[in-house]
């Protein structure tokens, strides 16, 4: 059996970079660099894969990042950050960042990145249709539908979908600076320390908190099971880690859909929907190397694992 290629794969958030380079993502070298600036960010990033490059080259790149970014390959800005609230990298080219390795490159979101290494590997796995959901800095979804990405003339943007505050809330709770009233602004981390002065798992599980939260997370929830019908729904980052949460994101999406599809009506139905993720927090950077290798097979075949 020939040696598995060695690859490099990056999981950009918002707020730090997972950078791998190995065989796989389970045992290879890795380091977490803060989310800054592009120039100070991607210092560290370069730094990193040069000195792995030195030890031993690696064959491909794989980079599941934040969004909006361009994903369409035959797009001149194919790997570029588009307009985003994250001060700095609105432009900001992964394509060209990483050009000097000269090595085939796969760009996708983090969330699509890691939808599809939970349909691989994870609590995905015999399922047709498979939605990542992650809420952390930010909110966003991945779609793959036999096991391969599934987009549109550009990712789906999940986490701008309008929707109706809480009645406790108003617009001006929306931290969102394109929106008024979208998932973001009302139900990401920031969101939740501007309004409550804490993130949600340094507040009491009975705060009025976890029910706002899961208000909104259960529109979202519903939207997506009335949209797309997956087989499931996996809510990861670091907002969804809070204690009970899912548990609350299950009640209020039955709540939200009032029994109209029958077929799902019940909480064990919408429990096998809703989950965590089976990765937890390695499901970006397992994605980003399914990307990669996506990347060196693409350099041989026309049929790329993503089906980007």
């Amino acid at each position: 059996m020939p040696a598995q290629p060695r690859l490099a794969a990056i999981e950009a958030g918002g707020t730090k970079l997972i950078v791998s380079v190995g065989q796989d993502w389970q045992t290879a070298e890795q380091v977490t660099i803060p989310t800054t600036t592009p120039s100070k960010t991607l210092k560290a990033v370069i730094r990193f894969l040069q000195a792995q490059y030195q030890k031993a080259p690696f064959a491909a790149i794989g980079v599941g990042s934040f969004g909006p970014i361009a994903v369409n390959k035959t797009e001149p800005r194919f790997g570029e950050i588009l307009a985003t609230p994250k001060p700095g990298w609105e432009g900001f080219s992964f394509v060209n960042a990483l050009a000097q390795f000269n090595r085939p490159i796969d760009i996708e979101t983090d969330v699509n990145a890691a939808a599809l290494a939970e349909a691989h590997f994870g609590a995905g796995q015999h399922c047709d249709r498979v939605v990542y959901v992650t809420v952390g800095t930010g909110i966003g979804a991945g779609l793959v539908i036999d096991r391969k990405i599934s987009n549109g003339f550009m990712h789906p943007e999940f986490g701008h979908i309008p929707v109706p505050h809480h009645v406790d809330d108003s617009s001006e709770n929306c931290i969102c600076p394109f929106h008024n009233n979208c998932l973001e602004g009302f139900a990401s981390g920031p969101s939740i320390a501007q309004r409550w002065g804490a993130t949600l798992d340094e507040l009491s599980i009975t705060h009025d908190a976890y029910e706002r939260e899961a208000y909104y997370l259960g529109i979202m929830s519903a939207n997506l099971i009335l949209s797309l019908m997956p087989h499931r729904i996996l809510i990861g980052g670091g907002v969804a880690q809070a204690e009970g949460l899912i548990d609350r994101v299950r009640q209020q999406t039955r709540k939200q859909l009032n029994g109209y599809l029958q077929i799902i009506n019940s909480d064990a139905a919408i429990a096998t929907i809703i989950q965590r993720p089976g990765l937890g927090n390695n499901a970006g950077i397992a994605g980003a190397y399914l990307m990669a290798h996506n990347a060196l097979k693409s350099t041989f075949s026309q049929s790329p694992l993503t089906g980007a």
